[in-house]
């Protein structure tokens, strides 16, 4: 395992995966398919949300 992770933040690290417990921590990654690009008035690029793509994960993880 490769890692740039300082060696002080190890124990942290350490910490945060006790707490997750057996299960481990669920992740999910908002692709480009969940936001449309857009140009703001200032002309910064940006990506906005689109809810009805991200939602469905939202209610699969945490059931709200």
């Amino acid at each position: 395992m490769e890692t740039d992770l300082p060696p002080w933040r190890w124990p942290g690290v350490v910490a945060s995966l006790a707490l997750a417990g057996p299960r481990g921590v669920d992740s999910r990654v908002i692709d480009r398919s969940m936001a449309e690009g857009m140009i703001v008035g200032d002309g910064a690029q940006v990506l906005r949300p689109r809810w009805e793509a991200i939602n469905p994960t939202l209610l699969e993880m945490f059931g709200e």
